[in-house]
Order: C-alpha cells, then sequence, then structure tokens
C-alpha cells in the first residue's frame, strides 16, 4: 500500500465521496513494544493515495489526480479516537472489529447494513471535519 502525506503546498483538489456500498476495515492493534492502534477504512480499492490531515483527529486518502476519496485513516482508534472524540461509536466497532493475531487484521469486503452504516457514521465525522478545516468537496 502507498501512501504520500500532504505537503502543505500541495493543491487539494475538490474531494469527491463515493456511495458507499461497500466496505473493509484493515484494523492495526497494539504490538507487544509499541502503543496505538490504527483504523483505515476502505470505500472502494485500495490504490496509490496521498493523505490528508484533518484536525489531527484523522487522515482522508484520496486520489490527487481525481480528488476521488478512497477511504480514511484514524490513529489511536481505540485509545483516543473511540474513547475521547465518539464514544458513540464504539459498540458499533465491537461488532464489526476484524480479531486475528497480533498485527494488522483486515476484513473483506463487508456490504451488511451494519457495516455500511458504520462506515457511514465515519465518513460523516471525516466530512465535518473536513469541511471545519477549509476543505472543498463535489457532488
Amino acid at each position: 500500500m502507498t501512501s504520500v502525506r500532504r505537503d502543505a503546498l500541495m493543491d487539494i483538489p475538490p474531494l469527491k465521496w463515493p456511495e458507499i456500498q461497500r466496505v473493509m476495515f484493515w484494523y492495526t492493534g497494539e504490538f507487544e513494544d509499541e502503543e496505538g492502534d490504527s483504523l483505515m477504512v476502505l470505500f472502494v480499492d485500495n490504490r496509490p493515495a496521498t493523505s490528508q490531515d484533518v484536525k489531527g483527529e484523522l487522515w482522508i486518502r484520496y486520489d490527487s489526480h481525481t480528488g476521488e476519496v478512497i477511504g480514511i485513516e484514524i490513529d489511536d482508534f481505540e485509545q483516543l479516537f473511540l474513547a475521547e472524540f465518539h464514544p458513540e461509536l464504539a459498540y458499533g466497532w465491537k461488532t464489526l472489529k476484524p480479531y486475528g493475531k497480533e498485527g494488522t487484521n483486515r476484513s473483506e469486503w463487508l456490504s451488511n447494513a451494519d457495516a455500511i452504516a458504520y462506515a457511514h457514521a465515519l465518513r460523516d465525522v471525516a466530512k465535518r471535519g473536513a469541511t471545519n478545516s477549509g476543505l472543498q468537496f463535489t457532488d
């Protein structure tokens, strides 16, 4: 997976949110020798992308040529994002969290109602934060 963090001088095209018909969750749990976890939520097939910081809360992954939003990334997902910023999303995460051995665990592409609703809730948080940061969107 290739990701480029945005340079402050780089122009950001108007972002296009896809219609969410399926979602994949990539969860990196805490490793024995590290603190923190992260979640990447994909709305479309993953591909090289640029990531834009949204108020230090999350990153929006987008195609720098088309502006299509590919997904979002959230560092310190359980310990900070859910516990401190969005506890209302914690219960839904318990039902969708991909489990496995230590390390990165990912779900299959999910299209059930609960997964889509959770993806919409995360997208809405990202969209509100991005709008408050001055990012522009197209339909």
